[in-house]
């Protein structure tokens, strides 16, 4: 039964993104968590079975009013069930990304935590795993992914 959610998340993305995204994404300001294990280096992806079934950063939406690192932190905890602090939280990269007529920013973050086994914990995760950064699974979401290598690259 669980194989049937990415063909209809699919469904969805397809046949609802160009009427819904425009109203609900667009111009809308997103938060993505790069979870890292300093230790092994892996880093914490989730994939969602709306849509394109990606690997991504854990993240979401920033609601009215909120602190983009509250948000943060509260993206992290509703999805992976790990508590983390605005002190290990370091804003690394703001993105401006686009889906059919939406275009919306990211905001990334860059948090090491020691890697630890996490649970899925919101009903639109299809998977949540950590990963060696060398060996990526497919497909996953470039512009984030880059985002992160770049900056991780910067600190040597």
């Amino acid at each position: 039964m669980k194989s049937i959610w990415p063909l209809i998340g699919r469904a969805l993305y397809y046949i609802g993104g160009p009427f819904v995204f425009p109203f609900t994404l667009n111009k809308s300001r997103r938060v993505k968590v790069a979870l890292i294990d300093p230790e092994t280096d892996r880093i914490l992806l989730s994939q969602t079975w709306i849509g394109l079934q990606e690997w991504n950063l854990v993240g979401g939406g920033i609601q009215k009013g909120e602190d983009m690192y509250v948000a943060a932190i509260r993206e992290v905890k509703e999805e992976t069930g790990l508590n983390i602090s605005t002190n290990q939280l370091e804003h690394i990269d703001e993105i401006t990304e686009s889906e059919y007529r939406a275009t919306y920013t990211s905001h990334v973050f860059l948090a090491h935590v020691p890697e630890k086994a996490v649970e899925r914990r919101k009903i639109e995760l299809l998977g949540l795993e950590w990963f060696d950064r060398k060996h990526l699974p497919k497909p996953y979401n470039k512009q984030t992914i880059k985002s992160v290598e770049r900056k991780l690259s910067q600190q040597g």
